[in-house]
């Protein structure tokens, strides 16, 4: 086995949850199967995140609970869930990813009503070990955490998780709100399409060049960096379609209303202590 989770476990877990629950809660892996669950996480995804951030994210699409029911049976993806044995309610669950020799956590997400009881400790060094015990032969392992989610920011650094990079979110809406001088020169609305990716997402195009991804129809997240001829020409595309809101992910520093910063973190999956 691969170390042990001291760091991310409560000490006494009982003495923590026994105001809660009169025995240790369940871990179980996702199945297709488990209906009423997956409904669940959906509603804990679509609900979880800070408002400014989360309208921008595939979890707010009409596609996301097709695409995440097709990830369950996906070797690259495990799924945990845990639940109160003794009552059956669901409490939370982690989602994570196989790239290669690096373990992604998606998501970790506890039930409002069930946060700060050491269930999230319980859940992630439970799905670590089951993970290490099946052979897996990871070599690190990351995640990605928003600035203002302050308490899991802190609880991953005291892990020993350091910071390897980051991106700054900006709602650049009331940028194209403004009138921009002309119409850009050779600017046609046809040369602008929308194709579905493989996971059934809306993407826009630009002649070939991927601007970014649809939400609701109403919200655009870009990703790519733009040049500012192309910026007016989006510019004139957001005054001539459905768009609501557009947001811009770069790790440029921009003269732009930050939403907020994402850090990717990461820790050699041999640090991880889980006994």
């Amino acid at each position: 086995m691969q170390g042990s989770l001291k760091k991310l476990v409560t000490p006494n877990y009982k003495d923590r949850t026994k105001a809660s629950f009169k025995t240790e809660p369940k871990l179980r892996e996702l199945t297709s199967q488990d209906d009423s669950i997956i409904y669940n996480i959906d509603q804990l995804l679509k609900k979880h995140y800070d408002a400014e951030v989360s309208a921008y994210s595939i979890y707010k699409d009409p596609n996301y609970l097709y695409f995440f029911k097709s990830l369950i049976n996906n070797v690259v993806d495990r799924i945990y869930y845990c639940f109160d044995p003794d009552s059956g309610v669901f409490l939370g669950f982690a989602h994570f990813k196989i790239k290669g020799t690096t373990l992604v956590l998606n998501n970790i997400i506890i039930s409002g009503e069930y946060q700060g009881e050491g269930i999230g400790s319980y859940l992630l060094k439970n799905s670590l070990r089951q993970l290490a015990e099946e052979g897996n032969d990871f070599a690190f392992f990351e995640l990605e955490v928003f600035e203002k989610n302050v308490r899991a920011f802190n609880w991953y650094i005291r892990m020993g998780m350091d910071v390897v990079n980051y991106n700054n979110w900006y709602n650049i809406t009331s940028y194209f709100r403004n009138d921009m001088a002309g119409s850009p020169g050779g600017y046609d609305k046809a040369s602008f399409t929308c194709v579905y990716d493989q996971n059934g997402f809306k993407q826009l195009m630009h002649q070939g060049l991927h601007i970014g991804t649809l939400i609701n129809e109403t919200h655009l997240i870009i990703r790519t960096e733009i040049d500012y001829n192309l910026w007016r020409k989006i510019h004139w595309y957001f005054k001539e379609s459905a768009l609501k809101s557009v947001c811009l992910v770069s790790k440029k520093k921009h003269d732009l209303f930050l939403i907020d910063k994402s850090f990717l973190l990461r820790i050699p999956f041999k640090k991880l202590e889980f006994t």
